[in-house]
């Protein structure tokens, strides 16, 4: 038989904080499936924190009350209603992450799911947020269970606190020590409200403060969130609008819900208007409209904005009018709407909504192979509703039930042996995710290793200056012993007999070689294969392609970390050289890494990398959090002393096009003047000491989805071009399924290289021979299309970055494009 001292009876179920959880989750689920309409839905989350904070105080604060307060029990009964649907969730995403999802997503997911099975999942994705490598990741079908894991790392310290608090309340009355099974008298409370005000300030202050400096990672992480959770745990402890006449309680008569004396009511009776609860709590849920409808992704949040839900929750419950007060019009209205089934079903089944809704958002179009359409969405939110009822129904209330028959260690245990499993279950996938990219990853660098230097591999089939190629081995149904056998489709038979890139301006005699014009015709342009038989790296892997700069282990050697801005130089080619090269900027200069890389290697250079991703080399900076604005420009500054002390013979660089650039205060500049003049500044200083600088363009863009586009079923069979699928207009027939994937997956080249490049404006403010622009559009595009896949090679590893083994195949036109600015006998 259960221990009755530990089965604490449930409060009654409050109608009001009932209708507060079903606005808070409707308005996430409308955020989360109609973004345009309702942009400001996340709010949601705010509501639960206060709701969760007035709940867990108000418990807490009726055991310290019957003298039966104990940290363990508190933790125990959390456990026991959180975590078994929790773990049902996340065992059902991890399964339909392992069936639908491909290969590319499933370390970083798995990796997720691990997370939230142990309550830090805020804290992976602040990192995330923040980690420039990250920021390709798709939302994962858990991204949703930071604000679960914040909510855990809440329940974990607050009994702490108000243990520490009826310490300090027995301590000033000179009592006996505190054993957490005792009665502490009225004035425990004051003390708690002190420090609960305290928490409060304190974590709003530093929600304000981190959010203007680094709003990404401040949108996460716990002590941003605590002053919401903090703001409802004071509503215990405040008396409330409710206007009927309390009678003094009888001796030997027991207190019932809403006595004087109750958690969150006054001390003793009151007479208030009839009208205020009921304007209260629809001013509340007026707040908490505005901030849904009114706030986007735009706003810095959580910061002062998110006093708007905050406040409004915090109006609604302190109204209390749905319990205590029928008498007003607005109040008999607000209660009705609480007391209605629909609302207080949803506030029954909200948890388990939260819980289930976001996988079935994420995984729904893996399953479907298309984008949410308003059918799958009404789907959705009934599938939702459906798996919540059945959830609450058979997971949690049975276990609610029972929850007196569990020992707290017994409970902790049990929680331990389920985070084991859900750990283990998510690293197994990511193991074999990482097998899997691995696997890939070494049959594209033998790949890049046999063919180096072959006509038609890589951006050799669309050399630039020359005429693109017909790739042999596709013509011959992917047979490489025909292949080596076929004559050659073009005269442009190697890179030696390749013109330079396009090199813009100026145009000096005897300087640097004429430039080539800026498109091929679309004759020879449609001549070209787009794909060859198993593209490398396989799309899958692409994404883990990376430069020498960002992989990890040894050879990472680039300034990635947000607070760092002393420059780190990765050293290549032949240190002995005579010829010193330095390849410097953001990560669009680092994808050319393994370019520069195979020149120096060929003509005996030595070259240093010096790079720092979000961090373009000039005198202007990007718009950026306060962190990166200060660390990149000490980066920027520090990085120049080094090549101006370094006796470079040539400087290449490269930046991200499309970025806002940050105006000084009272400049009459516009952002593009502005950021070719801080280029132009930088790189005149440069060649004045005697260093020529070489600008390569930016690539132009993907599809932001390339990856996704080449992975779906369909878009697998790119590069499935088996004898007699492909055409001589260069459209590759997925074999078996009519579907000209290539070109699908491709980008008209108005899109593509719409974005502004400051580099370009740069150059010809210059106009000086020791400063030029190097331009491979040409390989990655003809007159109409830019391509994903190019002689057998996938280019890019996300929408705007290339893979380290495309750009490894553009090395020979590189060295051919810088080596005029060398000096004589380098």
């Amino acid at each position: 038989m259960p221990d009755e001292r530990r089965s604490t009876p449930t409060l009654p179920s409050r109608a009001d904080i009932q209708a507060l959880r079903a606005v808070a989750v409707v308005a996430v689920l409308l955020f989360h499936l109609w973004p345009d309409r309702v942009p400001g839905g996340y709010v949601g989350v705010d509501v639960f924190f206060v709701v969760s904070g007035v709940l867990i105080t108000s418990h807490i604060a009726r055991d310290v009350d019957a003298g039966r307060f104990s940290v363990a029990e508190f933790w125990s009964r959390r456990i026991l209603r959180l975590l078994p649907a929790s773990v049902l969730v996340l065992g059902a995403t991890a399964v339909g992450v392992r069936v639908l999802v491909p290969v590319q997503h499933r370390e970083q997911w798995f990796r997720e799911i691990a997370a939230s099975g142990l309550s830090v999942q805020n804290w992976v994705l602040a990192d995330a947020a923040v980690d420039y490598l990250a920021a390709g990741d798709l939302a994962s079908p858990v991204r949703h269970y930071w604000s679960l894991s914040a909510e855990a790392q809440l329940y974990l310290v607050w009994p702490l606190l108000i243990g520490g608090c009826l310490v300090v309340n027995r301590w000033l009355r000179s009592g006996p020590r505190y054993t957490g099974h005792a009665r502490h008298g009225a004035g425990w409370r004051a003390v708690v409200a002190g420090m609960l005000a305290l928490v409060v300030v304190t974590s709003l202050v530093i929600s304000v403060l981190w959010t203007d400096a680094d709003q990404a990672y401040a949108y996460f992480v716990t002590p941003t969130r605590a002053w919401e959770f903090g703001a409802g745990a004071l509503l215990a402890f405040a008396p409330s609008l409710s206007s009927r006449q309390r009678q003094p309680r009888q001796p030997g008569q027991p207190r019932q819900p809403g006595q004087p004396g109750q958690p969150g009511q006054p001390s003793r009776p009151t007479d208030r208007s009839p009208v205020l609860p009921g304007i209260a709590a629809w001013a509340g849920l007026a707040l908490i409209g505005v901030a849904a409808v009114v706030l986007t992704d735009a706003t810095p949040f959580p910061g002062a904005w998110a006093a708007l839900p905050v406040l409004g929750a915090v109006l609604v419950i302190w109204a209390g009018a749905t319990e205590r007060s029928p008498e007003s019009l607005t109040s008999r209205l607000a209660s009705r709407l609480a007391r209605s089934s629909p609302v207080r079903f949803l506030g029954d089944v909200s948890y388990a909504v939260y819980l289930w809704h976001w996988p079935l958002v994420v995984l729904v179009p893996y399953a479907t192979g298309h984008d949410l359409r308003t059918g799958d969405k009404l789907a959705i939110l009934l599938a939702t509703l459906l798996l919540a009822w059945a959830t609450r129904r058979w997971v949690e209330l049975p276990v609610l039930r029972h929850r007196g028959s569990f020992r707290p260690w017994g409970t902790f245990a049990a929680a331990a042996a389920v985070g084991t499993v859900v750990v283990a279950v998510a690293f197994t996938g990511v193991h074999s995710a990482q097998e899997h990219i691995r696997s890939e990853l070494a049959v594209a660098e033998d790949a890049a290793e046999d063919r180096a230097g072959a006509e038609c591999f890589g951006a050799a089939a669309r050399p630039p200056g020359g005429e693109p190629c017909a790739d042999r081995e596709q013509d011959q149904g992917g047979d490489p012993a025909a292949a080596a056998a076929a004559p050659a489709a073009s005269p442009a038979a190697g890179p030696a007999a390749i013109p330079a890139p396009t090199l813009v301006p100026p145009v000096v005699p005897n300087s640097v070689p004429n430039p080539v014009p800026n498109s091929v015709p679309n004759s020879v342009a449609n001549s070209v294969a787009s794909s060859v038989p198993n593209p490398v790296p396989a799309p899958e892997a692409a994404a883990e392609d990376l430069p020498a700069p960002f992989t990890l282990g040894a050879d990472m050697c680039s300034t990635t970390g947000r607070e760092e801005a002393e420059p780190i130089a990765c050293e290549r080619g032949d240190r002995r050289s005579g010829v010193r090269i330095a390849l410097v900027g953001d990560s669009h200069a680092a994808h050319y890494a393994s370019a520069l890389v195979g020149a120096a290697k060929a003509n005996g250079w030595a070259l240093d990398i010096f790079v720092k991703a979000g961090c373009p080399f000039s005198d202007a900076g990007r718009v950026q959090d306060d962190v990166l604005t200060a660390t990149c420009a000490e980066w920027v500054d520090r990085t120049e002393r080094l090549l101006a002390d370094g006796d470079y013979d040539l400087v290449v660089t490269s930046q991200m096009s499309g970025v806002d650039w940050a105006l000084p205060p009272g400049s009459d500049n516009d952002q593009e003047t502005w950021a070719e003049e801080g280029l132009a500044g930088l790189w005149a200083r440069l060649a004045d000491d005697g260093t020529p600088v070489a600008a390569v363009a930016d690539v132009p863009r993907a599809d932001p989805e390339v990856i996704e586009c080449l992975t779906t079923s369909d878009a697998a069979a790119d590069n499935d071009t088996a004898a007699g699928n492909h055409t001589a207009a260069g459209n590759d027939t997925a074999a078996g399924t009519g579907l000209d994937v290539a070109t699908a997956c491709r980008v008209p080249r108005s899109v593509a290289t719409s974005a502004f490049d400051p580099q370009r404006g740069a150059v010809e403010r210059l106009h000086r021979p020791d400063v030029v622009l190097v331009d491979f559009t040409d390989v990655y595009c003809d007159a109409r299309e830019c391509r994903p896949v190019i002689g057998g090679v996938t280019v890019y590893r996300d929408a705007d970055h290339l893979t380290d083994t495309f750009a490894g195949t553009l090395a020979p036109y590189v060295a051919d494009a810088v080596a005029p600015l060398l000096r004589p006998g380098s």
